[in-house]
């Protein structure tokens, strides 16, 4: 697991933003000893591009941290957003020849599971159980659902995993990055899946439940049905194209737009009462005149941006035919939820209950500023390395994978 003498360890990549979170348990809850939000470098649309410059970055990070907090490590949990992402379910029953069910039967559920076909070019990065079932019927497909099936009596056991497939090339960056800072990874997660530790409530994923995590140029999703993770993508769509609908609406700069959408970001045009002029400054050093722009007409645009990530968003789900099934709504993450009223516009169009994701707070003691959406990844990863005691390397097909099991 990612700690050195108890102290965990999560770094949420980004395309604009590299998080750094370091944390120990006390009782039963996870406290933040340091944090560090920094500019990132060698990352496009989520991919690691130039390695180099990635560890360069964390580097400097880390020996900031080192020499602040006298904290040092070695092994950390980090996240993965890449619109390749794939994803499997799969379904496999073995029969218990024994009185009880015994680790060596979890192993062989598990391998039989793991052991697919992919291709060439990609790897298996995570394979998450999500659901034991004893006995089940083959008929009704029901039986008993448990979270740990050791020492249960069965005549057969029977296992759901949702498996997450990448690329090799993007894999092989985010090791090489880390490798070359002599930092070992317990295990790679995609980002909203992450997301879902921190702010998902287990009722809401019994129900359905979607998780946008709206980053600067991706937006990662995955949905939950039945308490289990049932799908995972992610879209080249992000925050940035609000900040470049703002750009070329009103000839600006990327660097004052962003500045615009943080400062005076309204998703929902329904919400204006009254208009009013707001001052933009000609450069982006600050020292020249400013120019005035009409609040209503940015929030019209800022609208129409949202709008677009969501239709997007809702098609990915119909296609998958699951749109139907999230009885739960949408339960927005990132920075780019951040947005005021952007949970409102989004209720607007879903039709079904959208809130801003929150962290657990019953998980997770920090400072009020850590508590929010642009963390949610990162303290998800945290919550997502403890939540797995052990681990296997499992053989498939194609390659070698760590795979941690949840009891």
């Amino acid at each position: 697991m990612s700690y050195d003498n108890n102290f965990f360890v999560s770094i949420d990549i980004g395309s604009r933003t590299i998080i750094i979170l370091i944390a120990e348990i006390k009782n039963g809850k996870f406290h933040i000893l340091s944090e560090l939000k920094i500019d990132s470098a060698g990352v496009k649309n989520g991919i690691i591009i130039d390695s180099e410059q990635v560890s360069q970055v964390v580097k400097e990070a880390l020996e900031h941290i080192e020499a602040k907090d006298n904290i040092s490590f070695h092994n950390i949990i980090v996240n993965i957003s890449d619109s390749n992402i794939t994803n499997i379910n799969r379904k496999n029953e073995i029969p218990i020849s024994s009185d009880n069910i015994k680790q060596k039967d979890i192993d062989l559920a598990i391998k039989a599971a793991t052991n697919i076909n992919v291709k060439k070019d990609s790897q298996i990065v995570n394979a998450i159980t999500n659901h034991w079932i004893l006995d089940k019927d083959p008929i009704t497909n029901k039986g008993t659902i448990v979270d740990n099936p050791i020492g249960e009596q069965a005549m057969n056991l029977s296992v759901e995993m949702h498996i997450i497939i990448a690329l090799k090339e993007t894999i092989k960056a985010i090791y090489q990055s880390m490798d070359k800072i002599n930092l070992g990874i317990s295990h790679i997660v995609p980002s909203s899946i992450a997301s879902s530790e921190a702010c998902l409530s287990k009722n809401e994923k019994n129900n359905g439940v979607c998780i946008p995590d709206i980053g600067a140029e991706t937006t990662d999703i995955s949905t939950f049905i039945n308490g289990g993770v049932v799908y995972s993508s992610v879209l080249n769509i992000g925050a940035d194209k609000i900040t470049e609908d703002i750009k070329n609406s009103f000839n600006l700069s990327f660097n004052q737009s962003e500045q615009l959408k943080i400062k005076h970001g309204n998703a929902q045009l329904t919400s204006v009462k009254k208009d009013k002029l707001i001052g933009v400054n000609q450069t982006d050093d600050f020292k020249e005149y400013q120019r005035y722009l009409s609040y209503e007409s940015l929030t019209e645009v800022i609208e129409k941006s949202y709008l677009e990530l969501f239709s997007i968003i809702k098609k990915d789900l119909q296609k998958n035919k699951l749109y139907s099934l999230i009885k739960s709504g949408f339960v927005l993450s990132g920075g780019g939820a951040k947005i005021l009223n952007c949970n409102k516009l989004a209720l607007d169009f879903f039709k079904v209950k959208t809130k801003l994701g929150l962290i657990n707070n019953d998980k997770i003691e920090a400072r009020s500023d850590i508590l929010d959406p642009i963390y949610n990844c990162a303290l998800g990863l945290l919550l997502y390395d403890s939540n797995k005691p052990y681990f296997e390397i499992i053989e498939t097909k194609n390659s070698k994978i760590r795979n941690f099991f949840r009891f």
